[in-house]
């Protein structure tokens, strides 16, 4: 018995750390680590021409709100070949080490377009090409990332590709052995049913489930807007109208949409910046009936009114669990670069203050208009 037992207790225990382990993966500190602190990063591509690009990762550091920094580290530089004005750079842990990696999407030509993966670790001194396709157009694809769509291996990008008359499809891009993707699509609309052009998408996991979702926001044209999410069963989407607006009540082109956990629940909300004239109101859609409603909130409003013109992206600056708002934007000269930062207070975002949590303005250092904010 003594034998028995000691074995169920060693079994026990195995199953208890493998499942440790695998939460662990399931649910790193940060999504976009990019490196070993396990707290948020940004991603900034600098293109220095002649065939040389780079990318950079600015780690947040925190001790109090006066002091809130981030700090610039090389994560890559390229030798020659790489033309920075054909990437589209963007954040997924598609290495399946609990950190993000740079995904560059990268135009080739008319129909010809790849997906390049630099590893968000430390010392990184290469950037590989996962998958390229003659046949894709770059100018017909819309980005961006989810968690696993599989609800096993790695981070996903994923896609809506734009067919002409009104069709479009959702392709999502499977991690595999061997550093390459595999590319399946999961959905395509009825001939005629979608527009591509009047779409804005958002990866994220709108149910808490671990499987990676992803919402559009959709332009039914006369300012009538519409929230559809479509949530990963592991094989396919389920897909739903979780919001519609009023007819004219809202303008589609002065939103933009992004997904993170604003609240530390586990779930990832829609974040949506309404800009008007005059003010920007900070929207946030939270998913509720696993993913087929959502409530709309009303997260403050700031007269900030450049939020269409500036790249922006959310990260966990604050290092509470909550991703903030940063900005991506020029330094006090036309040369240098800034970002600034609005904090995430829990139920609202700070409207009265920004911080800035870097500022080089220095023109041997940087030139805003060779960068890129990776989403």
């Amino acid at each position: 018995m003594k034998v028995r037992r000691t074995m169920t207790l060693a079994a026990v225990a195995m199953a208890v750390f493998a499942l440790l382990a695998q939460l662990a993966y399931a649910s790193p500190h940060e999504p976009k680590d990019l490196g070993s602190d396990e707290w948020d990063d940004l991603g900034v591509l600098y293109n220095y021409g002649s065939g040389k690009v780079a990318y950079w990762a600015f780690e947040s550091s925190v001790t109090a709100p006066s002091t809130y920094r981030t700090f610039p580290r090389k994560l890559w530089g390229s030798i020659s070949g790489w033309d920075g004005t054909k990437i589209t750079p963007f954040l997924a842990d598609v290495t399946g080490d609990a950190h993000a990696d740079v995904i560059s999407a990268y135009t080739y030509g008319a129909t010809s377009t790849g997906l390049l993966v630099t590893p968000g670790t430390s010392g990184v001194s290469s950037s590989s090409r996962w998958w390229k396709s003659t046949g894709w157009a770059s100018s017909k694809t819309k980005w961006t990332a989810s968690k696993r769509f599989y609800a096993t291996g790695a981070w996903n990008p994923v896609a809506l590709y734009n067919y002409g008359n009104n069709t479009s499809g959702v392709w999502v891009f499977r991690p595999k052995a061997g550093n390459t993707f595999a590319p399946s699509k999961i959905w395509q609309s009825p001939a005629g049913g979608w527009s591509w052009a009047r779409s804005k998408i958002a990866g994220g996991d709108f149910n808490n489930d671990g499987k990676g979702d992803l919402a559009i926001l959709y332009d039914y044209t006369g300012n009538t807007t519409g929230l559809w999410l479509f949530v990963s069963n592991g094989s396919t989407y389920t897909k739903t109208r979780v919001w519609l607006s009023g007819a004219g009540a809202w303008n589609w082109s002065r939103s933009q949409l992004y997904a993170a956990d604003l609240d530390d629940d586990g779930t990832d909300e829609l974040f949506v910046p309404y800009t008007r004239s005059s003010n920007t109101t900070f929207f946030v859609f939270q998913p509720t009936g696993g993913g087929t409603s959502a409530t709309l909130q009303n997260w403050g409003t700031s007269v900030y009114t450049f939020f269409d013109d500036i790249p922006m992206t959310l990260a966990d600056v604050t290092h509470d669990h909550r991703a903030d708002i940063v900005l991506w934007g020029t330094g006090d000269s036309d040369y240098g670069v800034s970002m600034e930062m609005l904090p995430n207070l829990g139920t609202s975002f700070e409207i009265e203050l920004m911080y800035e949590v870097f500022n080089d303005s220095d023109p041997a250092h940087w030139n805003y208009m060779k960068t890129k904010l990776a989403r």
